[in-house]
Parts: C-alpha cells; structure tokens; sequence
C-alpha cells in the first residue's frame, strides 16, 4: 500500500476499509491493522471515524515546510562532508555518479537520470560521508515524508536530466573546493526540485486526487 500511495496509485482522498484489504489479500485483520498504524503514523493515511481510511492530502504548505528542513539539514551535511571529502574523493565520487549515468542510459545519447533511487542515492551519500549519525536520522525521517513529493519532481520530463547535471555542478565545486559555491548550488538544487513538485501539484491536481 506504501508504494501504491508513494506512487499515486491511491490518489490522495481516496477511501478504504480495513476489511475490504484483509479479504483482498486472505490474511486477518490484525497485522492489516498493524500495517495500517505505520502508514498513519508515516502521515500517508488517516483514520476517519467509523468510515475507514483515507490517502492523505498532498499540500503545498506541507511540502514547503518539508523542503525548508531538507535544505537545512542537506547544507549542515555539505559543510561536514567538505571537511572530511578532500579533492580525488569528490574526483571518484564524479566519476560514480557518471558511470551510474552511463548504466542508466544505455541506450540513450542524452544524459539523464530518470530514476527515483538514483537521484535520491546522491543525497544519501552525502548525508553518509558527512559522518554525522544524529542528522542521518533526523534527515532519514524527513526524507521519509518528502519522498512521496520527490516522485512528483521526477513525473516531470526534463527533470531527471538536470537534476543529474545540478548533481555533477554540486561535486565540481567540491572538488574545487569551492565549498560555500557547492552549498548555494545545493540551495538552488533543492529549491528548483521543491518549486517544479508545486508547479505539477497546481496544474496536475486532476492525475492526484479523486474527483
């Protein structure tokens, strides 16, 4: 269900019952009940009294706070693993991210990198390299929430690609060590994938929510 929903394959508003899911799957109704508590405690769903459960909204509000934090967090990290990463790290980091590149497009002469896990893998590295444990989690339970809009960046045709290129720049910096350019690069990174999510948001509302 976490991955219909992240997938908008539940559209936000959209009901259920506890019931109807055990007798769709065969199993009872305690660990469906048990599923259920997780996901409402994710903020992917929500209890209505005595009328099941329905997908939670998508809202810009939310989205926009969720986004503040990530900046914050992602730039605390950028600092931290600029003092750990010296030149020919970020060199062979640069060179994962286009090899990772050439894997994902085999078959393609322009270079993108459509894919959810391998952009998002990008952010996770430097949380790891910033060797910061307390900010991995808190980021890790951020990302959490903010991974069911990052999907909506990526429902964007051109975004896959320049997301790869902001990515590239990023390192470049880095390796230059150009480190307070690397984190206004990020800033703006983090800024254009939160600004295209609430532009698809406006314009898309038909393809995420039910009528």
């Amino acid at each position: 269900m976490r991955k219909r929903i992240l997938c908008f394959e539940l559209k936000p508003g959209e009901r259920f019952f506890e019931t109807e899911i055990a007798e769709n799957l065969g199993v009872s109704r305690t660990p469906i009940r048990e599923a259920l508590s997780r996901l409402e405690q994710e903020g992917l769903i929500k209890s209505l009294p005595k009328r099941g459960y329905a997908v939670s909204d998508v809202t810009a509000r939310e989205i926009e706070e969720l986004y503040e934090i990530r900046e914050a967090l992602e730039v605390m990290a950028l600092r931290a693993a600029a003092k750990v990463y010296h030149k020919n790290d970020w060199i062979h980091f640069e060179q994962i991210l286009h090899i990772e590149a050439g894997q994902n497009n085999e078959h393609s002469e322009e270079l993108q990198i459509p894919d959810f896990h391998e952009a998002h893998k990008f952010h996770e590295e430097i949380i790891r390299i910033s060797g910061k444990e307390t900010l991995r989690q808190i980021y890790n339970m951020v990302s959490d929430k903010i991974n069911r809009f990052q999907r909506m960046d990526l429902f964007h045709t051109d975004r896959g690609g320049a997301s790869h290129k902001e990515h590239i720049e990023i390192v470049k910096l880095l390796k230059q060590g150009r480190v307070e350019e690397a984190v206004t690069a990020t800033r703006g990174h983090i800024r254009h994938s939160q600004n295209t999510i609430l532009n698809f948001l406006h314009k898309k509302k038909d393809l995420l929510y039910v009528d």
